[in-house]
């Protein structure tokens, strides 16, 4: 490759959002896990998401899109528990599939 070649296009803006890089939208956000809230233990971040990627999977499975648990903060500890409160609603109140 030539000097020419190298200098022919220019370098990519790093605060331009690209298919690599996209502008994250609000739902990003509410997804996105901070150590902070598990006091900076990484193992229990890495644990967090482990099983919210489990939960989220047998949701998915059974029909419940991912998105319907955004309001149960998915980002932050107790996830799982306040979104099986949503399930045990739904059975206490007769919504269950027949």
């Amino acid at each position: 490759m030539s000097a020419a070649d190298m200098t022919a296009k220019p370098l990519p803006n790093p605060e331009t959002p690209d298919v690599d890089t996209p502008e994250w939208t609000d739902a990003n956000f509410r997804w996105a896990v901070h150590a902070r809230d598990f006091d900076g233990d990484v193992f229990a971040v890495t644990a967090f998401l482990k099983s919210r990627a489990e939960f989220l999977a047998k949701a998915e499975a059974a029909g419940i899109p991912r998105d319907t648990f955004l309001p149960f903060d998915p980002n932050r500890p107790g996830f799982e528990e306040r979104a099986k409160a949503l399930l045990k609603l739904a059975d206490a109140v007769g919504w269950a599939a027949e």
